[in-house]
């Protein structure tokens, strides 16, 4: 069955001209973007990139992707390397590449910026930082930034060593993967060979980090930088499955932060940024605000958060950043505003989950959630006849509610009425031994 979802309303008050004031609507036009990766992270760039009128090349190794159905062409990628995406794309030009929500294709996307000489190429720390979470942890450090202390390794015993000079719990993740993929909490150290195992096995290339695991408030910070001066910074209190997997549950933007985040985050991300090399574009951060009153950078990706967290900062702030990141990758200027923006008002991206893996039979109470004043955006990747999973990895999430007012009671108000009324009915499954396949159970 086809993937459903609601296309997103668009509502950016700063939008982007070129030198010669072009429309605001098929600014793109005659223009060839490739969008790499197709999943609901980047769904709305495809969106955008269309309604922008631009060629689009999707890419993703999974043919039912939910975004394409949306791309002009579409590339079933077996290899993140550069020169089999140019072999696969035949001569074709390309105008900009980009890809939201997702680390792995980093050092693809600079290589591919240098072969076609594309514009605002990332800078070559800002790849590194953004694929290694061992160099960025390291870097932090070296300008005088909190950031775990870890140990990277492609070694088991290595990482043991270091594990046993460490108070635990530890956290062990693939060094160079986003999201909770492959992430242990480590209570005991005879646990560290199945941690390991579960990080390289989703690492593309086998790099384990282990680091210390602080504690305290976790957020995530998303930033945007134009010529050299950071003119966003959206800051999300985030809801979270807890350990072992620290699956984000829930953003909620525009709500009070710790006075330290008010007053010192914004000048460490510039530093930062200025440290990496990042003059433009996006930059998301996960951070921790500590039981000791500090902030610590835990990772980093020069790009557009994941999670439905753009969409979020679309309603709240009044600007659009797939918008903005597609203008960049096609070189073209972004109109900004002389002051540094504001929420104006509050929000809530809410993950919606399964309760129980199956066949998903029906979605109850939707119409009435749409319904409400607060609520500005349901977004599905299942529908009926789905096979649905409870939340164990990003990727079983079955949709996003997008919850926005400036009545902060009303919003409230809202998130309890998608949990009270909005519900998923499934049907159990069986696993069917002799056939090796999900059957309904009789």
């Amino acid at each position: 069955m086809e993937l459903s979802y609601d296309t997103p309303s668009v509502s950016n008050s700063n939008h982007v001209t070129d030198e010669d004031n072009f429309e605001k609507v098929n600014y793109a036009a005659g223009k060839t973007v490739l969008i790499l990766g197709a999943s609901p992270d980047q769904l709305p760039l495809y969106q955008v990139a269309k309604r922008a009128g631009a060629y689009v090349i999707g890419a993703d190794a999974n043919p039912n992707s939910i975004a394409r159905p949306l791309a002009d062409q579409f590339l079933l990628l077996e290899s993140r390397n550069a020169e089999d995406i140019i072999r696969m794309l035949d001569g074709r030009t390309l105008h900009g590449v980009v890809s939201p929500g997702n680390d792995s294709f980093h050092e693809t996307i600079y290589d591919l910026a240098k072969h076609y000489d594309l514009p605002n190429p990332p800078s070559r720390d800002a790849v590194n930082a953004s694929c290694d979470k061992g160099f960025f942890s390291s870097r932090a450090q070296e300008i005088n930034v909190l950031a775990p202390t870890h140990c990277t390794s492609h070694d088991i015993s290595v990482l043991r060593e270091f594990a046993k000079t460490r108070q635990l719990p530890l956290i062990v993740k693939p060094a160079d993967s986003s999201g909770s993929k492959g992430l242990s909490f480590l209570t005991a150290l005879d646990q560290l060979p199945t941690a390991y195992e579960k990080a390289s096995s989703v690492s593309p290339t086998g790099l384990v980090i282990i680091e210390d695991y602080l504690s305290g408030e976790q957020f995530g910070v998303e930033a945007f930088r134009v010529n050299g001066r950071c003119v966003l910074s959206a800051v999300s209190q985030r809801g979270h499955t807890g350990p072992p997997d620290f699956l984000v549950t829930q953003h909620k933007v525009g709500f009070t932060l710790p006075e330290l985040l008010e007053r010192e985050l914004v000048p460490t991300i510039e530093h930062i940024a200025n440290a990496l090399n990042i003059q433009n574009g996006p930059l998301n951060f996960d951070i921790i605000h500590t039981s000791d009153d500090r902030i610590c950078f835990i990772e980093m990706g020069a790009r557009l958060s994941g999670n439905g967290f753009p969409a979020l900062v679309r309603e709240t702030y009044g600007v659009d950043t797939q918008d903005w990141v597609l203008r960049l990758s096609l070189g073209m200027k972004i109109d900004v505003p002389g002051d540094f923006l504001r929420s104006k008002s509050y929000g809530i991206q809410q993950v919606l989950k399964a309760p129980k893996t199956g066949n998903l039979k029906k979605i109850i109470g939707l119409e009435r959630i749409k319904e409400h004043p607060a609520c500005k955006q349901v977004t599905l990747f299942v529908g009926p006849g789905d096979e649905v999973r409870t939340f164990e990895r990003t990727v079983d999430r079955l949709g996003v509610v997008l919850l926005v007012h400036e009545d902060k009671m009303l919003l409230e108000q809202g998130l309890a009425f998608v949990e009270s009324e909005l519900s998923f009915e499934i049907e159990d499954t069986c696993q069917c031994e002799e056939a090796g396949v999900m059957k309904l159970e009789c």
